[in-house]
């Protein structure tokens, strides 16, 4: 079996000095509006400048429409609603459902509790659920959250 040497592996991220001028320049001028619409929502914003960031996903697990006019806070409600969306949330709040369950399953008794989070960003799951770590350490009362 041949695999390749992480340096040899392309990044695949798509990536353009300017959206309109490629719109423009590929003909494709039908596409032109709804890029400029899509840009009143914070999430496709977010998206399209940044390639989906951790404030993308950020906005996506808070679930709260934002936008630059009504019509942007109406198609950021839009985006957020679409099952992927959703399911991005879901993972996010179940995520911390198990971890706060595993401490409150745990006994209390001082003992140091150590937590190996491999996430694919910033480990949301530890560093926002309430409790979680404190200086190392289980703190009582984690399971209130």
């Amino acid at each position: 079996m041949n695999v390749a040497h992480p340096s040899a592996l392309k990044n695949r991220t798509r990536r353009s000095v300017s959206i309109p001028r490629r719109l423009t320049r590929d003909g494709r001028l039908h596409l032109l509006p709804l890029y400029y619409i899509l840009r009143l929502s914070y999430l496709a914003r977010e998206g399209i400048d940044n390639s989906g960031s951790y404030r993308f996903a950020d906005h996506i697990y808070v679930g709260r429409p934002t936008g630059s006019t009504p019509l942007g806070r109406w198609i950021d409600a839009r985006l957020l609603d679409m099952p992927a969306a959703r399911a991005f949330r879901c993972r996010y709040q179940k995520a911390n459902e198990v971890v706060r369950q595993s401490l409150s399953a745990l006994p209390n008794d001082g003992s140091p509790l150590r937590v190996l989070a491999i996430p694919c960003g910033i480990p949301r799951v530890t560093a926002r659920t309430p409790g979680v770590l404190r200086n190392g350490s289980r703190p009582a009362g984690t399971a209130a959250g």
